[in-house]
């Protein structure tokens, strides 16, 4: 059954593959047993797995590092991600004491008073203090207030705005970037920055867990950015390319992993909307303050429930990009869960119909699960073939599955 669905994940993206699946495999004159069959317990029995497989990775000072890229190997680029994973899981003594011991490992950062990022300086600052201060934000430990403080006011500096010379005009005004140095903004803005929306959300989420009042001009900046990104016009829309749908940069086309639309009647290049992208940009919207009822969250929504799929990263990508759409899927995962989370949606409508969105992706997580509680993606465009990368993002995934989950 796995097999079969390896061989054919990349054709389709839609649940008619699973009535596909059941009808090839249904056959047999040994009943199948229902794979989600008591699903919260089997979601319960494999995030013990993920909690022991990642505690297990855990350096003696709390870090964790890559055993795949040298660019993970620090530990501050990915103690955070890992660590935000955990406070979801068990709550047992080791995964309180691993958290402890990672939060006082983000707070060693912090040095006379500032962070300190050392002579090499962090590889994605921006990332790192948007993680940094969001774990700190979740363990509510005034221990540390302090420091995640200290963690906003880095990421504060990271934000593409009048204080760096950007302007509204700018495309990249308001967002964030990869940079690994302070973004300022050139004389030539021939070659842009890789401001995008992964990043901008990054950042949005740990101004929100920090309780950043949306008085703050940082969000007028990012709400401005995060819009941009989004295939919306609030009048005169091209039905062509106005989907409602996300995308990941307006200003390096190589960031949007569906590629190229086309140009539109004002002869602009536009970029596919897809899912990942587009459950990031619902997400920033709604931490930038945009109700419910708002047309550009109205429209976001109802892409992300259209397109909806459990085997795949959804949406149009153009030729070019369809072989690596899942380099990102346990990222997918994540975002597409979160994003439904704070939309209170369970059952949504898809192209083919009605579907219980966390039935469907925990299933869907609980197969490719490996036998020794982690994950990781055959592709490595995005990191993901590195488990410390896909397992905190499939684990984080399947916990708010099960939320959306009635009781076994």
């Amino acid at each position: 059954m796995v097999h079969l669905v390896e061989k054919v994940r990349d054709l389709a993206s839609y649940p008619l593959l699973c009535a596909v699946l059941f009808l090839a495999t249904g056959c047999s004159s040994t009943p199948k047993p229902d794979p989600l069959s008591k699903p919260t317990v089997r979601i319960t029995t494999a995030l013990d797995a993920a909690a022991v497989y990642l505690i297990s990775k855990q350096s003696d000072d709390g870090a964790w590092r890559s055993g795949v890229y040298s660019v993970l190997k620090d530990g501050p680029a990915l103690t955070p991600h890992v660590a935000g994973t955990l406070t979801l899981l068990n709550g047992n003594a080791e995964t309180r004491t691993a958290f402890s011991s990672a939060c006082a490992y983000i707070a060693s950062q912090i040095r006379r008073g500032t962070v300190d990022p050392g002579y090499l300086g962090f590889t994605y600052p921006a990332y790192i203090a948007a993680g940094a201060a969001s774990v700190l934000a979740l363990e509510n430990n005034p221990e540390h207030a302090g420091v995640r403080d200290e963690y906003i006011k880095l990421l504060r500096s990271q934000q593409l705005n009048d204080a760096l010379g950007w302007k509204p005009t700018d495309t990249e005004y308001g967002g964030w970037s990869y940079a690994p140095r302070t973004p300022r903004r050139p004389a030539d803005l021939s070659a842009h920055l890789d401001t995008n929306l992964s990043a901008t959300l990054y950042a949005a989420d740990a101004l929100r867990l920090a309780g950043v009042p949306q008085s703050d001009l940082a969000w007028k900046g990012a709400l401005a950015f995060v819009e941009r990104c989004q295939n919306f016009a609030e009048s005169s829309p091209d039905k062509r390319f106005d989907d409602g749908g996300f995308f990941c940069s307006p200003t390096m086309s190589l960031l949007n992993k569906a590629g190229v639309a086309g140009k539109d009647a004002r002869g602009h290049e536009r970029f596919n909307s897809y899912a990942s992208m587009t459950a990031d940009g619902v997400r920033a919207l709604l931490d930038c303050g945009l109700p419910l009822n708002h047309p550009r969250v109205v429209a976001a929504r109802a892409w992300l429930e259209r397109d909806f799929s459990a085997f795949i990263n959804g949406g149009v990508f153009a030729p070019d990009r369809d072989k690596t759409r899942n380099a990102t899927y346990y990222y997918y995962a994540w975002t597409v869960a979160c994003a439904f989370r704070q939309l209170g949606a369970r059952d949504i409508q898809t192209h083919h119909g009605k579907v219980n969105w966390a039935k469907e992706l925990s299933s869907e997580l609980l197969e490719r699960q490996r036998s020794d509680g982690s994950w990781i993606n055959k592709f490595n465009d995005a990191k993901e073939d590195d488990p410390l990368v896909a397992t905190p993002f499939a684990a984080a995934a399947l916990k708010i599955c099960s939320r959306f989950l009635p009781a076994d």
